[in-house]
C-alpha cells in the first residue's frame, strides 16, 4: 500500500503514539520524517506491529471457552421453557374464554351458526366439557413440570 501523502512511497511504519492521529497511522518514512514523529518511541515497522498485535491477542485469552457454550445452551433451554409455559397458558386461556363466551351468550339455538350449535350439542351431552377438563388438567401438569424444570435450569444457570 502506498502512502496517502507521498503516493510514490510505500507505507512501512505504523504510528502507535497514545494520541488519536489526526492524519493517518499508516506512515511512509518521508511522512514520518515530515511530521517529526519520534521514530523509536511512536513508530513500528508493519511486520513488528502485526507481531505485537498477534502476541497481545494470544495473551488475552480470547478463545471460545466451554463455559460460554454451556451458558448459551442453558440460556436457550431456559428460553424454550418460557416459550412452552407461555404457549400452554395461552392455549388454556383461549379455550376457557371460548367456553365462557358460549356460557354468557343468549343461547337461542336458531340464531347460532352450525359450528356453534354443534359445540352446544357436544356440551349438552357432557362429553366436551369433561374432555376439556381432563385435557386442561394434563396441560396444568405439563405447566407444573415445565415450571419446575425452569426453576432447576435457572438455579443451575446462576
Amino acid at each position: 500500500m502506498n502512502c496517502s501523502y507521498h503516493i510514490e512511497n510505500q507505507v512501512s511504519l505504523i504510528c502507535i503514539a497514545p494520541h488519536n492521529c489526526q492524519f493517518s497511522r499508516k506512515l511512509c518514512v518521508e511522512w514520518q520524517h515530515e511530521q517529526g514523529v519520534d521514530m523509536q518511541q511512536h513508530t513500528v515497522p508493519i511486520r513488528k506491529f502485526q507481531q505485537m498485535v498477534t502476541n497481545k491477542l494470544q495473551e488475552s485469552s480470547l478463545k471460545q471457552t466451554p463455559e460460554l457454550t454451556t451458558m448459551l445452551n442453558s440460556t436457550q433451554k431456559i428460553k424454550q421453557f418460557w416459550d412452552d409455559l407461555a404457549e400452554y397458558i395461552k392455549m388454556i386461556q383461549t379455550k376457557e374464554t371460548s367456553y365462557l363466551e358460549i356460557m354468557n351468550k343468549n343461547l337461542n339455538p336458531t340464531q347460532l351458526s352450525n359450528t356453534e350449535l354443534e359445540q352446544l350439542v357436544q356440551i349438552s351431552t357432557g362429553k366436551t366439557l369433561e374432555d376439556w377438563n381432563n385435557e386442561k388438567n394434563n396441560y396444568l401438569k405439563k405447566l407444573e413440570t415445565t415450571k419446575n424444570q425452569l426453576e432447576i435450569e435457572t438455579q443451575a444457570f446462576l
